[in-house]
């Protein structure tokens, strides 16, 4: 945080001086006249013979103010920020900022406001931007960028500047969907969490979770607060292209300059977070060359090791409880769990022909052809998305009968048949050898694309999680979003014309436990 002069006015004195000035203009209050009374166009004790009409020369008033601007003419204050020296204006400064108003307020209070240049200590960043902090109190407007915006703020949070800070915060709002080398949502993610607003945050975290492979190509990645990092690496519904991908940046993270410190705390905390069964053997392999793994190989081995033994067991068709690790949403081909689609002239296509339908075979194993295990099974599913409303028909008596309503809802159903060569195990003590699909505990992911210039990113994501079982062998999501918004002109999801989104089934676990916790 940026840190003013440590000399402060006292607040009693201050207090106790405008509730003297008070008290002398109420003693004079009587003897006052009554202020003119303003004069509206509505107003009836106005001309009734002409009418009038508001003349506005507010630029006129800020372009009389903007020419002040760090100038001599008038200036009774100099500021020095850094090694700048600015000419102020003491009435300007204090109409302006809250802090500036307590600083000139009361003289007696703070001996050091008599003087004719007051010295203010600000970081490095802040000195970088104050020229234009300082010329928005003259003009009204400033230049923003999103290199300035953060440092902007952390001025207007400073010297208590509430029209700036409101600006930076819709501005940064505006802007947290950048592509990877004018990207700083991380950087904004942190200070959010310190001072808000709520939704600010929650926009900021939504962004980097739905949309991690921009962040992790973004040049805050190694700034970032290793507590954050954490979080992050934790989450199951983060949206990377790999979980090797992942491995690499946060050894970037780790082998930078700023986190060299600390890197063998920063190992023991993060790499437990990272899930290294997810890799191909292949990946896994790589990782033994990796400069992190000459560093700390006696923290390393542990977890390829685990990750060995996991593909050895699920090679041979045994896959145990205690070792069915969570998927994140990969991107890459290679997981087989995420299914694309395009719904072309989303506006003008009828409800009934907008039912988007996808066939999807899902792995139980990450990256099945990688391994090189043409028997691996996999389980079948229905996706059904219904972008403009759901519909059904029924018959009755030969005749059918539609059945409506304006409802986006996502369905997900689960085929009865199994499709696996081979016997396996899951967990239960016994191999299964029937065709019917054991239990599976699915995560289902729709996203909805959005496009800014021309980077595509993830506007709209919605997860749900279920038990499939024989006898509940459908998930069904209500009201994915609202269909007004979806259909408005203005749509953030609609991208030339077309809805482009994705849907990722992830069977994160397959067992008999799975029936015996339902029962439970």
């Amino acid at each position: 945080m940026c840190l003013i002069y440590q000399c402060q006015p006292c607040s009693k004195h201050f207090m106790g001086n405008m509730s003297a000035t008070a008290a002398h203009s109420n003693s004079n209050a009587a003897d006052m006249e009554d202020p003119p009374k303003k004069i509206h166009k509505s107003d009836p004790s106005s001309s009734s013979d002409e009418e009038t009409e508001v003349i506005n020369d507010a630029a006129a008033f800020v372009e009389r103010f903007s020419v002040l601007f760090n100038c001599s003419y008038f200036s009774d204050v100099k500021l020095r920020v850094g090694d700048q020296m600015y000419f102020g204006h003491r009435f300007i400064l204090a109409s302006a900022s809250k802090v500036f108003e307590a600083m000139f307020g009361d003289a007696s209070a703070w001996e050091e406001s008599r003087q004719q240049e007051i010295r203010l200590v600000e970081e490095e960043a802040c000195q970088a931007v104050f020229y234009d902090f300082l010329r928005y109190f003259y003009s009204a407007s400033i230049d923003m960028c999103t290199e300035k915006a953060l440092p902007l703020l952390l001025l207007a949070d400073k010297y208590n500047v509430l029209s700036l800070r409101k600006s930076c915060v819709d501005y940064m709002m505006k802007h947290i969907e950048e592509r990877p080398d004018k990207n700083k949502t991380l950087t904004w993610y942190h200070y959010s969490k310190l001072t808000g607003p709520e939704k600010f945050r929650d926009t900021c975290k939504n962004f980097i979770v739905s949309n991690f492979n921009v962040i992790l190509d973004a040049p805050d990645w190694v700034e970032m607060e290793r507590e954050e990092l954490a979080d992050f690496i934790g989450m199951s519904e983060l949206c990377v292209e790999s979980e090797k991908k992942l491995w690499e940046k946060v050894e970037q993270w780790m082998m930078s300059e700023n986190n060299l410190e600390f890197q063998r705390e920063n190992v023991l905390i993060l790499l437990p977070l990272l899930r290294f069964c997810k890799m191909t053997p292949t990946e896994l392999l790589d990782i033994e060359s990796s400069p992190l793994m000459e560093l700390h190989a006696n923290i390393l081995k542990d977890k390829l090791g685990a990750a060995y033994r996991f593909h050895s067991l699920s090679s041979n068709g045994i896959f145990l409880e205690s070792e069915q690790v969570p998927y994140r949403n990969y991107t890459a081909p290679l997981y087989g769990m995420r299914f694309q689609f395009e719904l072309k002239n989303y506006v003008n296509i009828p409800k009934i022909e907008s039912r988007v339908c996808l066939s999807c075979q899902v792995p139980y194993l990450p990256c099945p052809e990688a391994n090189g295990n043409k028997d691996v099974p996999s389980a079948l599913f229905q996706m059904n998305f219904y972008p403009k409303g759901h519909f059904s028909t029924i018959s009755l008596y030969g005749n059918f009968m539609g059945r409506q309503n304006d409802n986006t809802t996502l369905k997900i159903t689960r085929q009865t048949t199994a499709h696996f060569g081979s016997s396996y195990h899951f967990g239960s003590g016994q191999r299964e050898t029937s065709k019917e699909y054991p239990p599976m505990y699915v995560e289902a992911t729709l996203q909805l694309y959005s496009k800014k210039k021309e980077m595509r990113f993830v506007g709209l994501t919605v997860t749900k999680t279920h038990v499939f079982t024989s006898k509940t062998p459908e998930l069904v999501v209500d009201n994915v979003v609202d269909l007004a918004r979806l259909k408005s002109q203005d749509s953030p999801f609609i991208v030339e014309g077309c809805l482009l989104g994705a849907v990722y089934i992830k069977i994160q676990q397959v067992g008999n436990h799975l029936s015996n916790q339902l029962k439970d």
